[in-house]
């Protein structure tokens, strides 16, 4: 029977090596194109490698063999594709293979140090007035500078890096620079201190619109919520900033979110976020922002 040969390249989101067990599964297409083909499991060890390839696949001459590939390893999501391999010949993948983390299994993140931060993030952090949120986050009260940035954790940093990524981006016009003091801080939402025309900008920037704030509890000290914008854009982590001010004085402060409760396809695979009322995962929350069409990068690793 004729054979042919596959090459392909595996890596995470970021083009890294996934430094893990790979299970490659060749499957015949069920209709006339997967005539000559045969079941097929490769399993390897890729290493500090992203490069693979798998000889000694079952196909027609001709045409070649279409063949459904699904690639699996353990810290992974599965990433699937259709393939036609042509025999006595080397042909390339049609997908780069770019594996989705499976955020159950991350144990943490190797992100940049307090002093690595811009001086920005620095005073986002040097300016904070910590609070408790529906009873979260009391560990943090009192917190500023450097020591807040690593009471965080590593869900907490990696939703803060998130959002300063997604503020900081071309996409959103650059409104880092309206964010201040932190003020609040889950692994869904960061609460914190903002320049009054950063609502004006969101009511005018065609890159936002109006959404509902009824569900947004306020801070401690704050009147509910009173407008709140969506981006309206992104194929995936959009984010919603919600304002409101403080009892007094007036003062602004902002509800940032970014979620994805839908679903989103990667390959031939469905990957969800998260599930009835779960909470959002930061970790899967990069994923999204490094798979838009523009990608964003936070700048962290995972650990596992």
């Amino acid at each position: 029977m004729p054979k042919g040969t596959l090459s392909l390249t595996v890596s995470d989101l970021r083009e890294e090596p996934v430094r893990d067990k790979v299970e490659i599964d060749f499957q015949p297409d069920s209709g006339p194109h997967g005539a000559g083909g045969e079941n097929m499991t490769v399993r390897v060890n890729m290493g500090g490698a992203t490069d693979l390839t798998v000889t000694g696949i079952a196909c027609s001459g001709g045409t070649g063999t279409l063949y459904r590939v699904r690639v699996s390893s353990p810290r992974y999501r599965d990433y699937s594709f259709f393939q036609t391999v042509v025999a006595n010949a080397v042909t390339a993948a049609n997908d780069d293979v770019d594996l989705t983390v499976n955020a159950d299994r991350v144990k943490g993140i190797a992100a940049s140090a307090y002093e690595g931060l811009s001086k920005h993030l620095q005073s986002i952090f040097t300016g904070a007035e910590m609070q408790t949120y529906k009873r979260e986050g009391g560990d943090l009260v009192g917190l500023t500078g450097k020591a807040l940035y690593g009471a965080l954790g590593a869900l907490r940093q990696a939703a803060f890096l998130n959002f300063a990524a997604k503020l900081a981006d071309d996409s959103t016009a650059e409104r880092l620079p309206m964010i201040g003091g932190l003020i609040a801080a889950r692994q869904d939402r960061i609460f914190a201190f903002a320049d009054p025309a950063l609502e004006a900008f969101c009511n005018s920037n065609a890159l936002f619109r109006s959404a509902s704030p009824s569900l947004h509890a306020p801070l401690e000290g704050f009147d509910p919520p009173h407008i709140s914008f969506k981006t309206h854009r992104d194929a995936h982590a959009g984010m919603q900033l919600t304002f409101q001010r403080e009892t007094g004085t007036a003062r602004v402060a902002v509800d940032i979110d970014m979620d994805e409760s839908s679903g989103f396809k990667h390959g031939l695979e469905v990957i969800r976020n998260h599930v009835g009322n779960q909470r959002t995962n930061p970790y899967l929350m990069r994923e999204l922002m490094l798979l838009g069409p523009s990608p964003i990068d936070p700048g962290y690793r995972f650990t596992f």
